[in-house]
């Protein structure tokens, strides 16, 4: 054999193995833009859906645990802090929402799903604002209530007093009139 041919083989050999070899790393390369594409788009967009989703969630809760911390409200100023929280907490949602949308994937899905979450929003706030109206009137009921049973308690207790027996004796007759005759009470008078 001639070493020409030998050699010819040998370097088409390490040839074709240099081209598989560099074919591999243009293959591992575009797999590792590609990896890291996905990296950046969960970086960029997924971890911040997913914690603006999060953030709508626990706001949501918020305005949720309003209803029975209003019902519960025993004055005005215990109300108005409820609702100032409550106006707080809607902010808050709106610019969760906002922050949803502008990092979303589908802009259409995203914002119907911001129309939804912001009706639903609106209709717990009215119901909300409906609870409030009633707190309100509970409470003037309990007040008027407890002024009421006040005053029967201290008209029952004037009433246990005026028919307790004096604790001086007098000297009445027995066969004295009764107390409206005027006659019988200036002649007692003048005794």
């Amino acid at each position: 054999m001639k070493p020409s041919t030998i050699s010819y083989r040998l370097i088409s050999r390490i040839a074709v193995l240099g081209l598989a070899g560099l074919a591999g790393i243009a293959f591992a390369l575009v797999a590792l833009d590609s990896v890291r594409n996905d990296y950046d788009d969960l970086v960029n967009r997924t971890v911040p859906q997913i914690r603006n989703g999060a953030q709508i969630a626990i706001s949501a809760q918020e305005i949720a645990s309003v209803g029975p911390r209003l019902s519960r409200a025993t004055t005005i100023f215990q109300r108005r802090t409820i609702l100032a929280d409550l106006e707080q907490n809607n902010e808050q949602l709106d610019q969760y929402l906002a922050a949803l949308n502008q990092t979303s994937i589908t802009s259409q899905s995203a914002s119907r799903l911001t129309e939804q979450a912001r009706f639903i929003r609106g209709a717990l706030v009215e119901n909300l604002n409906s609870l409030d109206t009633l707190v309100e009137r509970r409470n003037v009921v309990a007040g008027n209530l407890q002024r009421a049973t006040i005053r029967a308690f201290e008209a029952l207790d004037l009433a246990e007093r005026l028919h307790m027996p004096s604790v001086t004796t007098c000297s009445i007759p027995l066969d004295t009139p009764p107390i409206n005759d005027i006659q019988w009470f200036s002649e007692s008078v003048a005794m």
